[in-house]
Order: C-alpha cells, then structure tokens, then sequence
C-alpha cells in the first residue's frame, strides 16, 4: 500500500481514530481486527475487517524514500528500519 499510514485495531480500540480516517463502523463484541489505510494514494485501498487469527505484517520497503514509524496507542513509538517488519495478530488470550 502506498499512503501515508494505515491503522490496525479491535472493533473497541482507537474507534474515533479509525472512524475519523473512514473506518468501518464495528459492533464491539465483534471479534475481529480492524484495518484502515490513512490518506491511501489509490481508491482500491479500503477498509478491512479481519478474522482475530489473521497474520498481519508490515515491512519497510528496501527502496522507500520516506521513513516509517510504528505507533502503539500514542505511547510508544519506533522507527522501522529498512528491510524491519512488524508481525500483528489477535492474542490466544483475548480479556
């Protein structure tokens, strides 16, 4: 995907931030991940709901120009480095 970020929550987390950038509207015991392109720079780029058990991973490009960073509910934040990825799924203990 080519944009400016994308999202990755529970029907319950970051809901107004996933709603502001035109997420789907999640019934809340819904057990699913979330997944919505920021400002994505082509329509085919939509929102996404997904089972909890799906593997998500996003890598940094070997030939980006810009940089990546990874936000963790506004309180931790890294850098990806080139080649990096990042490995998302639904926990095996859910609260």
């Amino acid at each position: 995907m080519i944009g400016d970020g994308i999202i990755i929550s529970t029907p319950t987390g970051s809901t107004a931030y996933n709603m502001s950038a035109g997420g789907s509207l999640v019934q809340p015991n819904t057990d699913c991940i979330c997944l919505t392109p920021l400002a994505p720079h082509s329509l085919s780029f939509r929102p996404l709901i997904l089972p909890p058990h799906t593997k998500i991973t996003l890598k940094k490009s070997l030939d980006n120009r810009a940089a990546a960073w990874v936000s963790l509910d506004g309180a931790t934040r890294f850098k990806l480095e080139e080649g990096e990825s990042i490995e998302i799924k639904g926990s095996d203990y859910p609260l």
